[in-house]
């Protein structure tokens, strides 16, 4: 039962309600600094993040940049 209570000791664990900008998706913390999500989940847990581009995302992204090459060179020389 104590190994089992120390090893419990050491889990951080994220719970209750936690306030994130509907926009940014910042997320204030307990001092009212917004900070990045994956800074806040890193800090308040054993989590770690990598990054990469979800299919929806790099469809909007290639237009985007697609449209913005043709504004700045609309003839495609």
């Amino acid at each position: 039962m104590q190994q089992l209570e120390a090893v419990l000791s050491q889990v951080k664990q994220l719970e209750g309600m936690i306030p994130i900008c509907s926009y940014c998706h910042k997320i204030r913390d307990e001092k009212e600094i917004w900070n990045q999500m994956e800074k806040y989940i890193t800090e308040h847990s054993e989590a770690t993040f990598t990054h990469g581009v979800c299919p929806d995302c790099f469809e909007k992204v290639t237009k985007d940049i697609g449209k913005k090459i043709h504004e700045l060179d609309p003839a495609g020389a």
